[in-house]
């Protein structure tokens, strides 16, 4: 990916609302571009860049909203919670169970939320709702 093109692409995802189909149509280089994004723990793009990863899927994708569980920044975690809805079993299992455990409490009612889209992954997950 040459310089133009992340810089249109990050322009295209400051959007007010971003289009994630025609991000994700640019390929292996709109997933660059989340990762890129995600790396940086106080980019406001990183929500963004999360759901950019959950649509354009698959493995690399997939692999990198499970390496966002630990992202410092809570508003990542919170759109990857609403992510885990879309995600497939084992992957929105794995993501869950960290999340459930948020320090963050948006996180984790999020997750809930998510959770109830996701029964066969949380069958066998055990956990404590915080009140």
């Amino acid at each position: 990916m040459n310089v133009e093109q992340h810089a249109r692409m990050r322009r295209m995802l400051s959007e007010i609302e971003p289009d994630y189909l025609a991000l994700a149509a640019n390929g292996p280089a709109a997933l660059v571009l989340a990762e890129s994004v995600l790396g940086y723990s106080a980019e406001p793009l990183g929500p963004r860049a999360v759901r950019l990863a959950e649509t354009i899927g698959g493995t690399r994708g997939t692999r990198l909203l499970l390496q966002a569980v630990a992202h410092p920044n809570p508003s990542v975690r919170h759109m990857l919670a609403y992510a885990a809805a879309h995600l497939e079993q084992e992957a929105a299992r794995s993501v869950l169970r960290t999340l459930l455990a948020d320090s963050d409490a948006r996180v984790v009612h999020r997750a809930i939320l998510s959770g109830r889209r996701q029964p066969k992954a949380m069958k066998s997950l055990s956990y404590v709702a915080v009140a």
